[in-house]
């Protein structure tokens, strides 16, 4: 049993098939959701990590 590690022939359609998106959603669409998600998930950190502005008076 041969098994090869890489093809012996690239088949350059796979890239412009994947390119085309999938399921009728365009690659870009794809990647600016994954940047609002990003984004979105270090303004949450940030905001829920940072010290409150409100200090209480000391005893």
């Amino acid at each position: 049993m041969s098994e090869q590690l890489l093809p012996s022939h690239i088949e350059w359609s796979n890239h412009t098939t994947a390119l085309d998106g999938i399921s009728g959603v365009s690659v870009t669409q794809l990647l600016l959701n994954s940047l609002l998600i990003g984004i979105g998930s270090v303004i949450g950190n940030v905001v829920s990590c940072a010290p409150s502005p409100i200090r209480r008076a000391p005893h």
